[in-house]
């Protein structure tokens, strides 16, 4: 993870630090915290909650995940991930990139405790215990139990349009003589305001932009002020930072919104400011910035500071900012547009970016890379410039073919992942009994090509998923890289076309050593004669590679309301 530290103190010396090709800044030396990284308090690591529930989550992520991701009980030099909240669990609630309230089978932070995923490799620690059954539970119910985030949440706020942000920075720039003009700049909120962050959180992001101007500064002070009411859009001076305006042309060339920027901005901005882009989105710039100086000024964090968001404090909490992964509304926001208009033109997306707009499409988050490319095709920005790229994460996304059902109708499902895998679809109805939907005995093979559309039931095939009552059912999608099924999803298609896993929870709660065993028995199996098996057409199912090891898989899942 790249990384940005808040301010500890300055020295008297300066130093000049290489920003991209050709490109330099001047920064305070900045003091390092001893052993570097976050420095670390008691204090900041949350209390656990006084409900039964909440509690026993609380116990599970402490024993197992707050050693790399809390504030307080860090192990590591940085948190994993850019996440040090994992015990504020009212912040992780709210964090569609972690939970999706009342959906387990659809939150990562359970997915990952479930499939004991090394998701980051160099922090974990092989005698460190695994979660158990009990504690994977207690995460379970904690998710099932939050209420659904509510639509249209932030719907009364005053949304706040490129057109109104440019009007603003006209009626700024024109106040000024044509020198200060010519070195103001300006970094916007607006984005953020606009895709519900709470009225605290944008508070403390207000704050980390200014610790982060002053860490640039040359002479430990660039202050930002703010030119609307709302305290969303702020003017930056270059000369104050100690910048060249060639200096900030280059380094906005990578702004991925550049194009859609450069249009919204009146053209008397361009003219007095001598660039068609003289305002970004604030927490881009922090991660822009850190990138260029390629972590030059993250060695420390100020002991006292209070956290911005996810236990991050100062500058780096406002890049992080940037780095997550985005919901469709975020995405709407960025791009300025109503968040109806971009659900209506995702279904049109395809290629690389299908992916990203699948998972917006059915409320999940994409990440930020992913993003990027999807903004391309809506033909107002321009292609990004990528600073330390790095592979695609493996992910799923799964949509229906119908945002709602009614009893009888007949269903298709669009998968994609970003990786060649093996696919398995279950159906959890709204008795929690669940069955494998995908593969079966008629489509029993299951391997599928990383970032092509698969359709379940394929057009060819000669069966149709039907939803015969009324309720709520769940589609979980699970896909592997190493085996052709998950743990415990043995097939015997001579006795059933879609094999029966039965009560849903208490699938889960089987231990992993005990699910290994009935896939392996399936595994190998010894063929039965012919005369006995169905043949109906169909495939030879894969069957599972011994050497295989650890299944390295990811999981999703979307609920369909029948009518």
């Amino acid at each position: 993870m790249h990384r940005v530290a808040a301010l500890v103190h300055r020295a008297a010396t300066m130093r000049r630090v290489g920003l991209s090709t050709a490109l330099t800044v001047q920064i305070a030396a900045v003091a390092f915290s001893a052993g570097g990284g976050l420095a670390q308090s008691s204090n900041v690591v949350p209390p656990a909650p006084s409900a039964v529930v909440a509690a026993k989550a609380y116990g599970t992520l402490e024993r197992s995940c707050a050693r790399c991701h809390q504030a307080g009980r860090l192990e590591g030099r940085q948190p994993a991930a850019g996440i040090a909240n994992i015990l504020a669990l009212d912040e992780v609630a709210r964090d569609l990139a972690l939970v999706r309230p009342g959906m387990p089978d659809a939150s990562r932070i359970y997915n990952i405790a479930l499939t004991r995923e090394l998701h980051h490799d160099v922090f974990n620690d092989p005698a460190v215990a695994e979660p158990s059954s009990v504690e994977l539970q207690a995460l379970r119910d904690w998710i099932a139990e939050l209420p659904p985030r509510a639509g249209g949440a932030c719907s009364a706020r005053e949304q706040v349009s490129a057109a109104k942000i440019g009007a603003a920075i006209d009626a700024a720039i024109a106040a000024l003589p044509p020198e200060r003009a010519r070195q103001t700049r300006f970094l916007s909120l607006a984005h953020l305001h606009n895709a519900c962050l709470s009225d605290a959180e944008l508070e403390r992001l207000r704050g980390s932009l200014g610790e982060l101007l002053d860490l640039l500064a040359p002479k430990g002070k660039a202050s930002a002020a703010a030119i609307d009411n709302s305290r969303l859009v702020y003017s930056i001076s270059l000369t104050a930072l100690g910048w060249r305006a060639e200096q900030w042309d280059k380094l906005v060339a990578s702004y991925p919104l550049r194009a859609l920027q450069a249009k919204a901005t009146p053209a008397s901005v361009a003219t007095a400011t001598g660039t068609p882009v003289s305002i970004v989105h604030a927490d881009w710039f922090a991660d822009a910035v850190q990138q260029a100086l390629s972590g030059a000024f993250d060695r420390g964090d100020a002991a006292g500071k209070a956290p911005t968001l996810w236990g991050l404090s100062g500058p780096l909490g406002l890049a992080q900012s940037w780095r997550r992964p985005a919901d469709i509304d975020r995405a709407a926001a960025e791009l300025d547009m109503p968040p109806a208009l971009l659900r209506a033109w995702l279904p049109g997306v395809t290629g690389d970016p299908g992916l990203a707009a699948h998972r917006l499409r059915a409320g999940d988050v994409a990440q930020r890379r992913a993003l990027d490319k999807l903004y391309v095709l809506t033909g107002q920005v321009n292609a990004p410039v990528i600073v330390g790229a790095s592979a695609e994460r493996f992910e799923i996304a799964i949509v229906p073919d119908k945002p709602i059902y009614q009893a009888g109708d007949t269903a298709t499902f669009s998968v994609q992942a970003s990786r060649d895998c093996y696919l398995t679809l279950v159906g959890v109805d709204r008795g929690g009994r669940a069955t494998v939907l995908f593969p079966s005995e008629i489509e029993p093979v299951n391997r599928i090509t990383g970032g092509k559309l698969v359709r379940v039931p394929g057009e060819a095939a000669p069966y149709r998923f039907r939803f015969k009552e009324k309720g709520r059912e769940t589609i979980v999608a699970i896909c592997s890289q190493t085996h052709p099924s998950p743990e415990g999803v043995a097939h015997d298609y001579d006795r059933l076309r879609f094999t029966v896993l039965g009560d849903w929870q208490l699938f889960l709660r089987e231990p992993p050593e005990m699910k290994q065993a009935r896939r392996d028995d399936a595994a190998t199996d010894i063929p039965r004669p012919l005369a006995r098996q169905r043949r109906r057409g169909r495939g030879t199912e894969p069957k599972a590679d011994p050497a295989a090891g650890h299944d390295v898989q990811t999981r999703t899942a979307i609920t369909i309301d029948i009518e």
